[in-house]
């Protein structure tokens, strides 16, 4: 085939001229983003939870922060676009993934997600290596007993509030010395 046949239309009209069509926007900006990048939820409101919104909020997602008590949450704690609410707001809200950010001895105030949390990914974030060590499995574990219907990952092992809000190469040095003098 020629360069010249090349430019010569595929589809030919045959029949009288069609009408302009006027094209409506159905959609604004923001709704085709957010329908790109799911609703994600965060259950809890400590520094892992914040700095995840921080994170989320940046990749266009909308997060959806569940906490026991919404009303005790001072303004200005989360970053702005931040949707605070309840437990069960955040996880009805949320489309696919759901961050649990909730030291183990709050996993009982969850029991009552179950259906909502249902066929959701829920993501364990939990860096707590000495609340009830060895009593009944990793925190995962007992996420995956307490939501058999829910897929548990375990993620974020021994990264920080502060390194994922800061980013990698400030991170490591926010972390600390052990006894030794050993970076931890």
């Amino acid at each position: 085939m020629s360069v010249g046949g090349m430019r010569a239309p595929l589809l030919v009209e045959s029949g009288p001229e069609e009408e302009e069509v006027e094209v409506e926007v159905l959609h604004s900006e923001e709704e085709l983003r957010l329908s790109v990048h799911p609703a994600v939820g965060v259950l809890g409101s400590g520094d892992f939870s914040r700095s995840l919104c921080t994170r989320l909020l940046a990749s266009g997602h909308r997060a959806l922060v569940g906490s026991r008590d919404p009303s005790r949450l001072p303004r200005g704690l989360f970053p702005e676009g931040t949707e605070l609410g309840s437990q069960i707001e955040a996880a009805l809200g949320a489309e696919r993934v759901v961050f649990v950010a909730l030291f183990p001895e709050h996993y009982p105030s969850l029991v009552g997600l179950r259906e909502a949390l249902a066929g959701k990914v829920l993501v364990d974030v939990s860096n707590a290596d000495r609340l009830g060590r060895g009593a009944g499995g990793s925190n995962a574990q007992r996420l995956a007993r307490l939501f058999p219907q829910s897929h548990v990952v375990k993620g974020f092992n021994g990264v920080s509030a502060w390194s994922l809000q800061t980013g990698a190469h400030d991170g490591s040095r926010q972390r600390g010395k052990d006894e030794t003098g050993a970076q931890v």
